[in-house]
């Protein structure tokens, strides 16, 4: 049990450190009130959850540990969901509605497809 803690937390650990750096990034490159950050994170966190459970599906190349380093650990740690209630609370404190409700859609709709493309683009590779 400790063991897969330590690996959770080690993947945790490397998912949280890219997500501060590219949300430090898109706030360089987008200056502007949308949380481009937290979306595009959101976003590649979908697909990657999605490619990353379609091999574990169909091979044995991503074993126990791996699965829990990768998606609970890693992917965890990159994607969050309090990031975005945060900047959806925010977007909404500032009276931008139209962002907020853009962002909370986006990020719902856009996470699932992209999940489903992940998922059966690798399942079709495999």
């Amino acid at each position: 049990m400790l063991k897969y803690a330590l690996i959770t937390g080690l993947g945790g650990f490397i998912g949280s450190a890219l997500r501060y750096s590219m949300q430090r990034l898109s706030t360089l490159i987008f200056p502007i009130s949308f949380p481009y950050g937290t979306f595009i994170v959101n976003l590649i966190g979908a697909l990657l959850i999605g490619i990353l459970f379609a091999i574990s599906e169909q091979t044995t190349i991503l074993g126990p540990q791996w699965r829990i380093f990768a998606i609970t650990g890693v992917l965890g740690g990159f994607t969050t969901f309090s990031s975005f209630t945060l900047d959806t609370m925010n977007l909404l404190r500032e009276s931008q509605y139209l962002y907020a409700f853009t962002y909370v859609s986006l990020t719902v709709f856009l996470g699932i497809a992209i999940t489903i493309v992940g998922y059966l683009m690798m399942k079709n590779l495999l």
